[in-house]
């Protein structure tokens, strides 16, 4: 079945296409409509029911360009994250370990030539892109989980977004909207630093300690000075929020690319005769 079919029966949508496309137009459309809810709600009901019609029309493509946004500039922290997944010596292990022992991952790992974390999304990626050719309907039966991951990777950016425009809007006084400038683009900065370094293989606990400290220090700073409360507030349940959606974004995208090896592993011992690169160059 397509990801998107018009028939007598009425408009079916893949999990897929309704979860990292649908979903998300569907966010921005409701987030409309409380922002202009006044204006909305002045006008008569012919109004209302074109404009929900019309709102409903675009809400796909709307979240296609709003996903595609998202993979441009989160996608670089989504494999990041995936790569700190596949490390034994993080703490996201701990998240990831029931994945790992359901799907035995060291088994896997085997199979498919010592994984880690500098080569588990790029071969992930390869036989993903195999199996929506020659299997399409096997990997149609679990794309809910990218569906899914896509979706939280798009709320972490709209979450951004609504941040920065609350600041720009809401914002007291040149002040607040300073600090919180500020507040808003030191974690970004601090993010893109701890990537570069750790693709250089550099130690990055240190800074991602010196970015923890921070943040404590503004939070107890708060406390004492008034001025200071709303924008570092504000600033804690951004980042709380966006951090929130990207860890599950990226442990979702893990399950997601576990399985694919899991499932072409299973396809290639279906026929034990024929080796994975036998199976490979097959595909070819």
């Amino acid at each position: 079945m397509d990801q998107i079919e018009i028939s007598k029966d009425g408009i079916k949508i893949s999990y897929l296409r309704l979860l990292s496309d649908s979903a998300t137009g569907f966010l921005i459309i409701l987030i409309f409509l409380i922002c202009f809810h006044p204006i909305f709600a002045s006008t008569t009901f012919d109004i209302k029911l074109f404009a929900l019609f019309l709102l409903f029309l675009l809400s796909t493509p709307l979240g296609l360009i709003i996903n595609a946004t998202s993979w441009f500039l989160l996608g670089w922290l989504e494999i990041y994250i995936v790569e700190l997944c596949v490390g034994e010596n993080t703490v996201l292990k701990y998240l990831t370990g029931s994945t790992k022992k359901v799907y035995k991952y060291e088994e896997l790992s085997e199979y498919f030539g010592t994984l880690n974390k500098d080569n588990f999304y790029s071969v992930s990626t390869y036989f993903e892109a195999l199996m929506y050719i020659y299997y399409p309907n096997y990997i149609k039966s679990i794309d809910y989980a990218i569906g899914c991951s896509r979706l939280l990777r798009n709320i972490a950016l709209i979450d951004i977004v609504l941040f920065a425009f609350f600041i720009l809007i809401h914002a007291p006084n040149k002040f607040t909207f300073y600090l919180s400038a500020i507040l808003f683009i030191f974690p970004l900065i601090v993010i893109v630093i701890i990537r570069r370094l750790d693709l250089k293989g550099k130690n990055t606990k240190p800074l991602i300690g010196f970015f923890l400290l921070v943040v404590v220090l503004c939070n107890i700073i708060s406390i004492f000075f008034e001025k200071l409360t709303f924008p570092i507030r504000l600033f804690d349940l951004c980042y709380l929020i966006f951090f929130l959606f990207v860890i599950g974004n990226s442990l979702t995208a893990f399950y997601y690319y576990v399985k694919i090896l899991n499932t072409t592993r299973l396809l290639c011992d279906k026929d034990k005769n024929i080796s994975l690169e036998e199976h490979v160059l097959r595909f070819r």
